[in-house]
C-alpha cells in the first residue's frame, strides 16, 4: 500500500469483534450491501495496530474496503500532513473549517470543553461537523465548575488565567501529542496582525501552528460573509460580541447584559459563584474590577453607560 492509516485515537471496547467479522462488514459496506458502522472500521484498525500489515494476510478486497472506508471518515493520508482544526463555535474557527473544506484539504476538528459554553456552542458544533463531513473530536480536562470549587471559588481574571490554562490548553496539547499531531491551524484573521504567530513556539516537539485564514486574507467581514453562506454563523453573534464562557471575566458590559436576558439562569450562576468568591476569597474576586454583576444586574440603562469596559483582549484559545 502506498498509503498510511493516521494514528487513532481508538474507544476502548470491553469485547472485540474478530477481524475477519469486521473485515466482512466493510466489504458489504464497500460494495453498497450495507451501511458500514464506525465498530467495525475501528475494530479491524485496532487488530491492525496491535499485530501490523505484515502479520495479517489481507485480501485485496479487504484492504480496499479498508482505504475507501477510511477516506470516507477522513483517517486516511497521502504525502501530506494531517492537519487539526482548533474549533470554538466561534465565527473564526468555523469559517477556517469551511475554508479548507472548500479547498478540499483533509483536516480533523478539535473542540475543547470547559463545561460552561454557551448552548449555542453544543448546537452549532455537530451541525458544522455533519455539514462538512468531518471529523469532530472533543476533548476535556474537567470542568469550570470543578476547578472554581477546587481552587475555593478564587475566580480566574487577566492576571490569573488558570480556565485558559486548565480547560483550553492542557487537553488540546494532551490530545495533539497522544496522536502526534504536527500541524494545528488557528482561527486568526488578516486583520488582526498583533495576534499572529504569538503561538509559533511549539509547547512540544516539532508542532507547527498555521494560519489559514491569515494567509486567504479573511479579515473580519470575510469570516461572517462564509459562515453565512453555509448557514452556519452561530446565532449567539446576535446578541453577544464574540463566543467564549458563560462567565468570562473578559466580556462586555452588553454581552453580560444579554447573558442575563437570553440566559437568566447562566446569569444567576455566574453572580453566584461570584458571591461566593466575595465571601470565601482573602481579596474577595470579582469577575471585574470595580463591580459585581448583582449590581450591574440591578443599573438602569444611565448608570450601565458608566459602567467600564474590560482591559485587555480575550485568550485567543478561547475566542476563535
Amino acid at each position: 500500500m502506498d498509503t498510511t492509516l493516521n494514528r487513532l485515537t481508538l474507544f476502548e471496547l470491553s469485547k472485540m469483534k474478530p477481524l475477519d467479522e469486521c473485515l466482512y462488514y466493510l466489504v458489504r459496506a464497500d460494495g453498497g450491501g450495507i451501511p458500514e458502522k464506525d465498530i467495525y472500521f475501528d475494530d479491524t484498525l485496532a487488530h491492525i495496530r496491535q499485530k501490523g500489515f505484515a502479520n495479517l494476510e489481507l485480501r485485496p478486497i479487504e484492504i480496499r474496503a479498508l482505504v475507501n472506508a477510511a477516506k470516507r471518515r477522513g483517517r486516511l493520508r497521502g504525502g501530506g500532513k494531517m492537519k487539526y482544526v482548533c474549533v470554538s463555535g466561534g465565527a473564526d474557527s468555523t469559517a477556517m473549517a469551511l475554508l479548507l473544506w472548500e479547498r478540499g484539504e483533509d483536516f480533523e476538528m478539535v473542540f475543547s470543553d470547559t463545561g460552561a459554553e454557551l448552548p449555542e456552542v453544543y448546537w452549532l458544533l455537530p451541525r458544522l461537523a455533519q455539514y462538512m463531513g468531518k471529523k469532530l473530536t472533543v476533548v476535556s480536562n474537567g470542568s469550570f465548575f470543578m476547578y472554581l470549587h477546587e481552587y475555593g471559588y478564587r475566580l480566574p481574571g487577566p492576571r490569573m488565567r488558570w480556565c485558559t490554562r486548565l480547560l483550553k490548553q492542557v487537553p488540546q496539547d494532551r490530545y495533539f501529542q497522544s496522536i502526534g499531531a504536527e500541524e494545528v491551524c488557528v482561527g486568526i484573521r488578516a486583520d488582526e496582525p498583533n495576534r499572529l504567530h504569538t503561538n509559533d513556539k511549539p509547547r512540544y516537539g516539532t508542532l507547527q501552528f498555521l494560519y489559514p485564514l491569515a494567509e486567504a486574507g479573511y479579515g473580519k467581514k470575510e469570516v461572517k460573509e462564509l459562515c453565512k453562506k453555509h448557514g452556519l454563523l452561530n446565532p449567539v453573534y446576535e446578541w453577544r460580541s464574540n463566543v467564549s464562557c458563560f462567565c468570562c471575566f473578559f466580556q462586555k458590559v452588553r454581552d453580560w447584559i444579554g447573558l442575563l436576558k437570553h440566559y437568566p439562569s447562566l446569569f444567576a450562576i455566574a453572580e453566584e459563584w461570584e458571591r461566593q468568591s466575595i465571601l470565601t476569597t482573602e481579596k474577595g474576586y470579582t469577575w471585574r474590577k470595580g463591580y459585581t454583576l448583582e449590581a450591574l444586574r440591578k443599573a438602569d440603562e444611565q448608570q450601565l453607560k458608566l459602567w467600564p469596559e474590560p482591559e485587555g483582549e480575550p485568550c485567543l484559545i478561547c475566542t476563535v
